[in-house]
């Protein structure tokens, strides 16, 4: 990436953003702005061409859905939206306006570093990559297709596949779904779950484990019998099946 458009509606996500840049991207110059109409007048700007614009918000403001279908009449620029909001609404609303990809807070660096680099190869006509050549930004490690019954888990792709169907899923949701189908039949406690997948200072936060499992399930769909891959044990848990 060469030139990056930050909406800074969040000064926490934006720091974290130009950190991350400034790491895997040195070269990559970036214009912080508060105001929509700037961001819509660089999209608009022949002279710099912009790889990316990066919007932290919190919610998903009318403001903000206004620019980025205005930005969809004029470009075909990426589009990428961090948000604190687990409302299906806001996140509906939020791609039928042009958002090209939404990450729920909290994240981790890994998390936007890999969806940057991805966004980075896709548009470049590649495939998506999961590690940065330097070692700046680790995986745990974990076996390369985990699979359970009719779904099996691509980490190079960060897809999961469900019989024929490929489903895209964000490096949250691809580790919390591995977590899941490497121990495929257990009962994982929440606390489990997120001490993995999140780290353990998220073990009280039993909410973030409730968004991604039901992203997780609307993404996967059913099973042949209706119930779904991902079953939730009260009081225990939850398990794949």
């Amino acid at each position: 990436m060469k030139h990056v458009l930050i909406l800074n509606h969040d000064n926490a996500t934006s720091t974290m953003v130009r950190a991350i840049l400034t790491i895997g991207w040195p070269d990559c110059t970036t214009q912080v702005t508060t105001s929509p109409q700037q961001i819509l007048q660089a999209v608009t700007n022949n002279e710099v061409k912009t790889d990316v614009v990066i919007v932290a918000m919190s919610g998903f403001p009318e403001e903000i859905e206004t620019l980025c279908r205005r930005v969809r009449e004029v470009s075909p620029v990426a589009i990428v939206g961090l948000t604190d909001s687990n409302s299906p609404d806001i996140e509906r609303n939020a791609y039928n306006s042009g958002i090209t990809m939404l990450l729920l807070k909290p994240f981790t660096e890994f998390d936007l570093f890999i969806q940057l680099r991805n966004l980075e190869q896709e548009n470049a006509g590649g495939g998506p990559l999961t590690s940065h050549k330097d070692g700046l930004f680790t995986k745990k490690s974990m076996p390369t297709e985990p699979a359970a019954g009719n779904v099996r888990l691509e980490l190079e792709t960060m897809q999961a596949c469900v019989g024929d169907k490929r489903v895209r899923l964000t490096s949250t949701e691809y580790r919390l779904l591995a977590e899941l189908v490497q121990n495929s039949g257990l009962v994982l406690s929440n606390e489990m779950l997120l001490e993995r997948v999140w780290g353990p200072q998220y073990t009280d936060s039993p909410q973030y484990l409730k968004v991604f499992v039901h992203r997780l399930r609307r993404k996967l769909g059913c099973r042949t019998n209706g119930s779904h891959y991902i079953q939730n044990e009260w009081g225990r848990g939850y398990r794949f099946v």
